[in-house]
């Protein structure tokens, strides 16, 4: 392969963007160290084109890659990453500009006769049969500077992407599942997949919340946005302050002392006491309002078991004219989504994720052999 260049100046950048934005496609990639704050530390950003040729920008020594955002954002260059949420999260903070065009290859991969959960690993195996040694996955990519090790490992994650792009695109079994993964890949382009959640929208990542009752919901909520609050404000993980088991733990238990909130196991010894008695206003505040009241919602028109037996035969029939298409059917839908079809109105379907874009040409090929998915 051609020797990674280090790319660690502003001229440097400039320069590299100037080329990049005269490409037709640029393969992605970014390290970070994500262990003892709140947001990812950027390490390193790798960058290859169709030629193999290959650079690593240094956001630790330029400190601003701003000017890549004009990179991320063109809708001229074909951005192509492998898993590409969490980079582009990542290159949105560091850039403030929203990507465009971006190929993913382990979501095409499902378009393609794959998995849509593949590693790149394994899929550069499957389809280039080229290896990748994984030995510096827990490297520390902020320190300075990195070995020999780490720029290969670096640079391997992006070189093959541009040719892998192109196997995944021609593995599609037809047309239409060609324009069904490009239109997939749209989705990236949309602002709001980058837009940081409120603290009030905190309790909705928290695990275990099945257990509560309507009455502890609102002091797990409360509760949930005093922790993503202090974890922003003190740039530490939120599992460092309280992991998700103490919160659970705290909105059954509610306690009303800054003593009983230490005591709940799971909960950082070392936030400050003026911190803690936020927690027991949260509590006090939230359990004083009582349950939420519940969403009117329609009687369950079935058991526990036939509801799965209804489920088993909608994921049946899915999976049965996916083999056909070369598709994955996670693309398509995961039990609960089969669940909520199948009780959902049809007025309601409409705005299910299942029933829109290019999913709704696939649930109406199946409705006309099939009256699984009516419910």
């Amino acid at each position: 392969m051609n020797t990674p260049i280090v790319v660690d100046t502003p001229e440097g950048l400039r320069a590299l963007c100037d080329r990049l934005l005269r490409e037709p496609v640029a393969a992605v990639d970014t390290e970070f160290v994500w262990e003892r704050t709140y947001y990812p530390v950027l390490g390193l950003v790798q960058i290859a084109t169709a030629d193999r040729s290959c650079w690593l920008i240094d956001p630790v020594g330029l400190k601003d890659i701003k000017p890549f955002g004009a990179v991320l954002s063109s809708p001229d260059v074909v951005k192509i990453f492998h898993d590409a949420q969490q980079d582009l999260v990542i290159l949105n903070q560091a850039t403030g500009a929203f990507p465009k065009r971006v190929f993913d290859t382990r979501l095409a991969a499902g378009f393609a006769d794959l998995s849509s959960s593949i590693s790149l690993k394994n899929l550069l195996e499957d389809q280039l049969g080229i290896h990748l040694e994984k030995s510096e996955t827990r490297s520390n990519w902020v320190r300075r500077p990195l070995d020999e090790k780490q720029v290969t490992y670096a640079a391997d994650d992006v070189l093959y992407l541009p040719e892998l792009r192109e196997k995944l695109i021609e593995g599609c079994f037809t047309d239409e599942t060609r324009r069904w993964q490009a239109e997939e890949m749209t989705q990236f382009d949309d602002p709001t997949r980058y837009r940081e959640k409120t603290p009030e929208e905190a309790w909705q990542r928290v695990k275990g919340i099945h257990a509560l009752r309507p009455e502890q919901m609102p002091v797990l909520k409360a509760l949930a946005a005093w922790r993503e609050s202090l974890a922003r404000m003190r740039d530490r993980p939120r599992s460092f302050l309280v992991n998700d088991a103490a919160l659970i733990e705290l909105a059954i238990r509610q306690p009303k002392t800054a003593e009983g909130v230490y005591a709940v196991h799971g909960v950082g010894a070392r936030i400050p006491a003026r911190d803690i008695q936020e927690a027991v206003a949260a509590i006090h505040e939230a359990s004083a309002r009582g349950p939420e009241p519940l969403a009117m919602g329609r009687a369950m028109p079935y058991s526990h078991a036939e509801l799965k037996a209804k489920e088993d035969r909608l994921l049946g029939v899915i999976a049965e004219r996916c083999r056909a298409l070369g598709l994955d059917p996670a693309l398509i839908a995961s039990r609960r989504d089969a669940g909520q079809w199948i009780l959902a109105t049809d007025e309601e379907r409409r705005s299910l994720p299942m029933a829109n874009g290019w999913r709704r040409a696939f649930y109406a090929e199946i409705e006309t052999s099939t009256d699984s998915v009516k419910g």
